[in-house]
């Protein structure tokens, strides 16, 4: 079972830094970068 945080949209929250993030996209059943 995918824990409910993995279901969460990418948020790059309210920072204006540039730092990679990851998120998990259960499509490609994957964590995947954002900035």
């Amino acid at each position: 079972k995918v824990p409910a945080y993995c279901k969460l949209p990418p948020d790059s929250g309210p920072c204006k830094g540039h730092f990679p993030a990851f998120y998990y996209d259960p499509v490609s059943s994957y964590c995947q970068k954002f900035i």
